[in-house]
């Protein structure tokens, strides 16, 4: 089992949230805590994706975010 991180943050109001894996192969989630509760569900459910989907293993950003619909900020 992978350990997920997850912080809501006060961000920029054009940014839902972003994930990073971190170098011991944990991820942190940073979800932005100006957003009403279900946007932060749902920038959540979309961080997650990139993590299950093995985002951080691909190179092109467009791909990866068009097979991660969900939360549109």
């Amino acid at each position: 089992m992978t350990d997920i991180f997850t912080y809501l943050v006060d961000m920029p109001c054009d940014i839902c949230g972003h994930c990073n894996c971190n170098p011991d192969g944990s991820y942190t989630i940073c979800i932005n805590a100006k957003l009403c509760y279900e946007a932060q569900k749902e920038a959540y459910l979309h961080e997650l994706r990139h993590i299950y989907n093995n985002d951080f293993e691909k190179f092109d950003v467009e791909e990866i975010e068009r097979g991660n619909y969900g939360v549109q900020c």
